[in-house]
């Protein structure tokens, strides 16, 4: 959008940011930071250094925050969420190829495989991340904001808790990587609906050419000497 959100445009895309946090919740249970991912690793005959290796990449990649973080604000912080967020979705999806790698090529092979999957997920989930808590500051409201917090909050959990049952009574009921497979499936679905909920919510304008972006790099620049 070219110019700043009113209030009450504020106001009127909070119900969608609540959609997106808890379709966003159970992608996330579906996939890389539920139980089952660990369970999907082991059933890929991983040993536990590769899977915590492999799954260490999740938080490691946050460190790129600090030097793409002008980037994005350039680009805009709605923009940069919603590309990079579909970028992991559809990342996610070759997943669903592990089977037939696994069958294909062995063991080593689908180690690398699913390694450069996580890898890729990771490094765009990070960037999403560091448009969105800026994005998030400018379309929730401040007198609203402690509020909207806990109900986000609230509804993430509940979707979680349920998504947790959901995910283990499939594993269960399972042979093989058929019931991982169909979590994947269905939290890539879910994925989806997060990033169309996300793009019904205001956003400013990309500040290229702007004194904000050059004010950003200054302060990228002064927050990596500290």
């Amino acid at each position: 959008m070219s110019t700043e959100p009113t209030t009450a445009d504020k106001l009127r895309s909070l119900p969608w940011d609540v959609g997106f946090s808890t379709a966003n919740s159970v992608f996330s249970q579906f996939t890389y930071f539920g139980s089952a991912f660990v369970l999907f690793l082991s059933e890929l005959g991983l040993s536990k250094s590769q899977m915590g290796s492999l799954l260490s990449l999740l938080p490691f990649a946050n460190l790129i925050a600090l030097f793409i973080a002008p980037t994005v604000a350039r680009f805009g912080y709605k923009r940069s969420f919603l590309f990079s967020w579909s970028a992991r979705s559809g990342a996610t999806l070759f997943l669903l190829l592990t089977p037939m790698v696994s069958v294909q090529f062995g063991t080593e092979a689908l180690l690398v495989y699913v390694t450069v999957i996580v890898a890729i997920f990771a490094i765009w989930r990070s960037v999403g991340m560091t448009a969105r808590l800026p994005w998030v500051q400018e379309f929730v409201p401040n007198s609203v904001r402690a509020k909207f917090s806990a109900v986000n909050n609230m509804f993430s959990q509940m979707a979680a808790f349920v998504a947790i049952i959901i995910a283990g009574y499939v594993v269960e009921r399972s042979i093989g990587l058929s019931g991982f497979i169909l979590l994947f499936a269905v939290g890539v679905q879910f994925g989806c609906i997060s990033v169309w909920s996300g793009s019904h919510i205001p956003g400013r304008a990309p500040t290229k050419g702007t004194s904000t972006e050059s004010a950003s790099h200054r302060e990228m620049f002064k927050a990596a000497l500290d």
